[in-house]
């Protein structure tokens, strides 16, 4: 396995002398390589703590969470993230942002500006690297995050309700584009949402939390090939699949 997680167990600490929250307890997994690694569950969870572990963030409690069988103790340019509120230095251009890893691991100027207009490319962004966040919708703002996330040409991206922010349409179109990006990249992907027709439409599997403290409720092959079209959302089996994974966190909702 790519990444995995042992017997994970994470509590944080009670307000005003409270006991601590378990968030996490005793959950284990395991994430293939090139794998695009979907995980649902209930609102608070902990499917972000899972991301913070994976990125070296946070250390667990109890278990071990290890990539190519080696135990995570920090975070690493070999994991990079991608935030729901896109993380963009609000002073830096397109350019800059995608460009901010690169510079930070000391690769050549005349280097990280070839791999920038080819990431910008890519991700239909070329003609905007002279602008500011600001000046950027939600969809072309995440454009940008994913870029910079790609340009380091991590192991791992972690993707953490990347598109919550965004309304159904531009949600819909980024899921198909981000589908066609991964084609030319072979990075393992873990991605969290609280949407389950996301999380059926990209992913390979998807991992079905229960209620915090998380612990695995399923875990469900995606029996779709890609390419994944848009007409597949209306399938008579993607929409069964929708109603079972469903039924399995209402279950948690009672």
């Amino acid at each position: 396995m790519k990444l995995e997680f042992e017997n994970v167990t994470k509590n944080f600490n009670g307000r005003n002398g409270d006991r601590p929250m378990v968030v996490l307890d005793g959950i284990s997994f395991g994430v293939r390589e090139s794998e695009f690694f979907c995980i649902v569950g209930p609102s608070g969870c902990g499917k972000s703590t899972i991301i913070n572990l994976a990125a070296g963030f946070f250390r667990p409690d109890q278990g071990r969470v290890a990539v190519n069988g080696k135990e995570i103790s920090s975070p690493s340019a070999s994991r990079t993230v991608v935030f729901q509120e896109y993380a963009l230095f609000p002073w830096k251009t397109v350019f800059g942002n995608i460009e901010f890893g690169l510079k930070c691991s000391g690769i050549p100027e005349e280097e990280r500006r070839q791999i920038v207009y080819d990431l910008a490319k890519k991700v239909d962004l070329e003609k905007f690297l002279n602008h500011y966040p600001a000046e950027l919708s939600g969809g072309m703002k995440q454009r940008v995050a994913i870029a910079r996330s790609l340009a380091v040409k991590p192991e791992i991206i972690l993707m953490d309700e990347p598109f919550a922010s965004l309304d159904q349409q531009t949600r819909d179109v980024m899921q198909e584009e981000l589908l066609g990006f991964m084609k030319e990249f072979s990075q393992t992907i873990i991605f969290v949402t609280h949407n389950i027709e996301e999380a059926i439409f990209l992913g390979d599997r998807v991992l079905v939390l229960g209620k915090r403290p998380a612990h695995a409720k399923a875990l469900v092959e995606v029996p779709f090939s890609k390419p994944r079209l848009p007409q597949l959302r209306n399938e008579p089996v993607f929409l069964a699949l929708r109603r079972d994974i469903g039924g399995l966190l209402r279950k948690e909702a009672s």
